[in-house]
């Protein structure tokens, strides 16, 4: 009865030793697991923040360019004006080199008449 007790508290500690095994490699398994988990979560975030980046960076970009087309805008109207303003300036010499001419004939037809 003591040898048979001895062997089946012998299969026992064996079947015990193997599930203890088995607990063991499930725990490394399950910690590997977690590590993975952890670095999976870590790259998907990195590519969310990369995404959120380019986004921001988009939104740059539309508004740099939104103000560059305002600073164009506003500086064709200055072209525009600007050129307005020298046709008026050449009118107004053209009027003025007109008004010497009218005076120097005018002071030519005095001198004559006198």
């Amino acid at each position: 009865a003591e040898a048979k007790r001895r062997y089946a508290l012998g299969e026992f500690n064996e079947i015990a030793a193997k599930h203890l095994t088995t607990l063991a490699q499930a725990l490394k398994h399950t910690e590997t697991a977690l590590t993975m988990a952890d670095a999976v979560e870590d790259y998907l975030s990195l590519g969310l923040q990369k995404a959120k980046d380019k986004h921001v960076g988009d939104k740059l970009e539309k508004l740099k360019l939104d103000e560059m087309q305002k600073y164009c805008e506003v500086f064709r109207k200055y072209g525009l004006v600007a050129g307005d303003l020298i046709d008026r300036k050449e009118k107004r010499l053209a009027g003025f080199k007109h008004f010497l001419k009218n005076l120097e004939f005018g002071s030519a037809m005095a001198v004559d008449a006198l």
